[in-house]
């Protein structure tokens, strides 16, 4: 008997204009054989920054997750959506309003239009932060990383948190048509590679901002774990193909951490042949973190002694310098066994992709 012949996926990505979301449909229209359209749905614009020829047929929609409308229209006659899109919002005065409406209640409105619009697979994008609180986690696994008393940040891990409970929960749920939806959460840790907007370019803009020199805080001793976005992305895709093929009945409305094999390091370690292509290069002394501690908090009193006046969200705040003084390691041993992730880029092959990026941003 002949194998039966699989139909062809339409996929949303939410978040489809970002950094993870064009990692995905770069995968899909270049990694994926079953896939009929790919749909991209974002309040912004695409450009992209990721060389490849489309596949399959493109669609970009404009639209915000917190516009119930504009999602039920994106996901009609669709097959899974990869749900990447989110706010992050850092500094001393967060926008946890904005966090809140677009992580949280954008989230309820995706799992409410998979249920109407009957769509069988959500794969939500969480984060390792909804973990991390003000102690140190090495080999950090899903039952050993629980969620924290207290986050370290404020406002983006709590509202993660509760749109991934929300997600998780709804798996099961009964779809219109009958069917049922079946959900999956992954949990990235920091990622690297091109679109970064946030992590190896923040670092060559101080880097260059200053002379040239990159100012290093703490003993440089703290294991700072990062990934490669397009394997966090084969990861994503990986989650659609288990629920596909319904292959484990305890996959299904769980969270997986999905690290890859970068060499877990630190901070300023991983910084360091970005900085190179640049003509950087790090202080040769380190500042101690006690002292960015205690600078830092006398800003934050006379921010907090002004805010009568004036309110102002500034950069950075003492929470990110402790958290890249943290060791922050996690397994991905449940991902590869239920999942079947494997990294699709090896550490060396990510390294020179993301260097052939850095070394053409901007800086001013």
């Amino acid at each position: 008997m002949a194998p039966e012949r699989r139909a062809k996926q339409v996929c949303v990505v939410t978040g489809g204009s970002g950094f993870l979301g064009q990692h995905i449909v770069h995968l899909l229209q270049t990694k994926c054989d079953d896939v009929r359209e790919v749909r991209t749905f974002d309040v912004q614009p695409i450009k992209k920054f990721l060389e490849y020829e489309d596949n399959f047929s493109s669609r970009h929609i404009i639209g915000d997750v917190t516009n119930y409308t504009n999602i039920m229209q994106a996901l009609d006659g669709v097959d899974v959506v990869y749900h990447v899109a989110g706010v992050v919002s850092y500094g001393t005065r967060p926008d946890t309003e904005l966090m809140q409406k677009v992580n949280v209640s954008g989230t309820e409105n995706v799992i409410h239009a998979c249920i109407e619009m009957s769509v069988p697979r959500l794969i939500f994008c969480s984060t390792v932060d909804v973990v991390v609180g003000d102690k140190n986690i090495v080999d950090g696994t899903e039952d050993t990383a629980i969620t924290p008393s207290h986050f370290l940040f404020p406002g983006y891990p709590q509202t993660k948190h509760e749109a991934e409970d929300l997600v998780c929960r709804a798996n099961g749920s009964h779809l219109a048509n009958g069917g049922r939806l079946y959900t999956v959460s992954l949990r990235p840790n920091v990622m690297y590679g091109e679109g970064d907007p946030f992590l190896i370019p923040s670092a060559l803009q101080s880097a260059y901002s200053a002379g040239g020199w990159s100012v290093c805080v703490g003993n440089g001793k703290a294991i700072f774990q990062v990934s490669y976005a397009g394997n966090v992305a084969w990861a994503f895709l990986m989650a659609n193909r288990t629920l596909l093929d319904n292959k484990l009945t305890n996959v299904e409305g769980q969270y997986f951490f999905v690290p890859d094999d970068t060499p877990a390091t630190s901070i300023y370690t991983t910084l360091e042949p970005y900085l190179h292509d640049r003509g950087f290069k790090h202080m040769p002394v380190y500042i101690p973190y006690w002292l960015i501690h205690g600078l830092l908090s006398i800003r934050d009193l006379f921010l907090w002694l002004i805010s009568p006046l004036v309110k102002i969200n500034a950069q950075p705040p003492i929470c990110s310098i402790k958290y890249i003084n943290m060791t922050l390691t996690f397994k991905n041993d449940k991902a590869r066994t239920y999942l079947g992730f494997r990294p699709l880029f090896n550490p060396e092959e990510a390294l020179q992709r993301s260097r052939k990026y850095y070394k053409k941003i901007k800086l001013n």
